[in-house]
């Protein structure tokens, strides 16, 4: 009866060997992730080479480029107008927890065009950074996450004529701040902060 195991098992390890040995792949299937990403990849090479090229040299206007694609991810700039239904509308990050107060942070820097027009009030850690190039300091609400292991930054630009540090608090204080979040064009690039903000507490 031994004699019949052993040679039972060395017939099924010998199949099983010969099977994973032949070095061929599994056929692709049609629902198979790879079968997927090959098609989402034909179909974007075949869209940007149907479209025509552009070039960077072209002024810049106002208006945002005229696009179908809503995704602020790829070379399109995104929306720099506030939509009008923005206009009037408050969101005060003061009355939540911190873990919405920094997800809420993070949609705001990841999809802004939500946002532009809106008034904000936020509460978190002054922070003053500077522009290397031209020497203008730059104040920023930091807030950090419910583990405070990470933490989100706004910037807000006070309104009327302020000096640095004498009209600012002390870095690292806890602020209020409150302000209407706008976009802003600096060295080729858009930017985002609370406009005419002031500090409401400290």
């Amino acid at each position: 009866m031994r004699k019949v195991i052993y040679v039972l098992a060395l017939c099924l390890m010998t199949v099983w060997l010969s099977g994973c040995a032949g070095g061929q792949q599994p056929p692709k299937t049609a629902g198979s992730v790879q079968a997927i990403l090959d098609a989402a990849e034909k179909d974007t090479t075949s869209a940007t080479a149907s479209k025509p090229e552009t070039t960077t040299d072209a002024p810049a206007s106002d208006a945002p480029a005229p696009s179908s694609n809503t995704d602020t991810t790829g070379d399109v700039l995104p929306q720099t107008q506030p939509k009008p239904e923005n206009i009037g509308k408050t969101v005060d990050l003061t009355t939540m927890s911190s873990t919405m107060v920094y997800a809420e942070v993070f949609s705001m820097t990841r999809f802004p065009e939500d946002y532009l027009g809106k008034t904000i009030t936020m509460r978190g850690q002054f922070t003053v950074y500077g522009n290397t190039k031209s020497g203008t300091p730059y104040f920023a609400v930091v807030i950090a996450d419910a583990t405070a292991c990470c933490s989100q930054g706004i910037e807000f630009v006070l309104a009327g004529e302020h000096t640095y540090p004498d009209d600012y608090p002390k870095e690292g204080d806890e602020i209020t701040v409150t302000g209407q979040y706008q976009s802003y064009e600096e060295s080729g690039g858009v930017y985002y902060h609370l406009a005419d903000a002031e500090i409401v507490s400290e």
